[in-house]
């Protein structure tokens, strides 16, 4: 009896040995503070409804790094102090090309990538007072000089208006 009962009492350990072993590799660790955004923009002369920093409430921003896409239109909402993204992104451990547009949903197709950066098919609205302000974004950035700042977003109107008038 002595033997059954030491020999069961090891099976009953290696089978729970067994069953305690699993994957325990670690998938993905909170590095710090998520990636965050600020935003600036420059001061333009236009008969469109003009974007300021008080009524840009939102873009879409994609980032590229290490020769692929990190992530692609992540929407960034303001609440009138701060800016908040739609998802929570994590710095990797390399250098991240942003690049931003705004409105979100813009009159055009947006492509943008590792290899294409485009915005084609805008066309601005007939009636000047339903014309949206075009505004766009390029900065670099990593975990060491923008972890506890957030990336610096300095907008840039995209469209000029040109008029003219003849006279006979």
């Amino acid at each position: 009896i002595y033997i059954y009962e030491k020999s069961f009492l090891l099976g009953a350990i290696a089978v729970a040995a067994l069953a305690s072993c699993s994957n325990d590799d670690v998938v993905d660790v909170n590095k710090g503070e998520g990636i965050s955004f600020r935003a600036s923009l420059d001061k333009a002369l236009t008969r469109a409804n003009v974007t300021n920093l008080q009524n840009l409430q939102a873009f879409n921003v994609t980032a590229i790094g290490n020769g692929a896409t990190y992530f692609t239109n992540l929407g960034v909402t303001s609440n009138g102090a701060n800016w908040t993204t739609a998802s929570t992104y994590y710095w990797p451990g390399y250098e991240l090309t942003f690049f931003a547009y705004a409105p979100q949903s813009s009159a055009g197709a947006v492509s943008i990538d590792n290899t294409t950066k485009k915005i084609t098919g805008f066309s601005p609205a007939q009636s000047v007072a339903e014309q949206k302000d075009l505004v766009v974004s390029y900065n670099k950035g990593d975990k060491t000089n923008n972890e506890g700042t957030g990336v610096a977003m300095n907008f840039k109107h995209a469209l000029s208006q040109i008029e003219v008038k003849a006279k006979c």
